[in-house]
């Protein structure tokens, strides 16, 4: 009976011990302090987009002199932004690379899947703070960056971000196609436009469907979703690609349709001008 007992007791120290151990040695478990070492100090400037989803990166930029160090460790870590301080914090794996220069290096993270886990109530009021119509959840990213060596020993600072939801994001990208969509078929009503919930809106009053007008409203409803849930993501506008707007039969550079045309009449002139030259064939 003893025998059995000690072990068990043993076990459980054990565990403790090492529970105890873990929490201690979390680098994100203490309280962010500003470096103050003689003076010297370090901005962390955020990189990327306001807004991220689960598992997408999120990038950060490190300034200062004997950036970056030689035995730079970066240990970046996540929990939900809110009034209640003792949320557990979320480990990320270690940073990327993206661009490194004197004095200046840029690092990338991914976001952790595990925020999911505990994913704020949006009706629970003054759990967690939100933004962007109070729709995306804030959470604080802790970047706790340490060395051996060099002008400096520490950086430890916390940036807030917007963690977005993908399934969230499809509800404005699908309901605009849905307004969209009602709206043409208004639209084909009004003008007395024959054929069903498809054929009307590319079909023209004599009730002849028209391919090419079916590939362009296909193109313009994919392209239009696409975005809207791209900026429902990032919370930032995006740039539509030349090739993208070409399918919509929208020229990719106004300057080159413009110049296009400029160099037309000056062709005609000069073949003008030839042809009035005596002798000139």
């Amino acid at each position: 009976m003893k025998w059995r007992v000690v072990p068990g007791f043993v076990g459980f120290v054990w565990l403790l011990a090492s529970d105890m151990g873990f929490a201690a040695s979390s680098p994100c478990e203490a309280q962010p302090e500003p470096l103050t070492d003689g003076g010297f100090k370090v901005a962390v400037v955020p990189d990327s987009a306001p807004w991220e989803p689960l598992g997408k990166e999120v990038r950060f930029t490190l300034k200062g002199p004997g950036i970056p160090a030689a035995d730079m460790k970066v240990d970046v870590c996540f929990r939900w932004h809110g009034i209640n301080e003792a949320k557990k914090w979320h480990l990320t794996p270690s940073p990327r690379v993206v661009e490194s220069s004197p004095n200046e290096v840029t690092l990338a993270v991914l976001v952790p899947r595990e925020l999911g886990d505990d994913w704020p109530n949006w009706f629970a009021f003054g759990q967690v703070e939100y933004t962007g119509f109070r729709l995306v959840p804030l959470a604080d990213m802790h970047i706790v960056v340490t060395t051996s060596a060099g002008e400096w020993r520490k950086i430890d600072a916390v940036e807030q971000v917007g963690i977005t939801n993908r399934m969230f994001a499809l509800i404005p990208a699908i309901g605009t196609l849905v307004i969209a969509w009602w709206l043409l078929l208004a639209f084909g009503r009004s003008r007395s436009v024959r054929g069903g919930r498809i054929l009307r809106i590319i079909s023209s009053r004599d009730g002849y469907a028209s391919l090419s007008q079916l590939q362009i409203m296909l193109w313009t409803l994919v392209l239009a979703g696409g975005v809207i849930y791209v900026i429902a993501l990032s919370g930032k506008l995006i740039d539509i690609p030349g090739t993208a707007l070409g399918l919509l039969g929208i020229p990719a550079s106004p300057h080159s349709a413009q110049n296009s045309k400029q160099r037309a009449p000056s062709r005609r002139l000069h073949q003008t001008r030839r042809a009035a030259r005596p002798g000139s064939p």
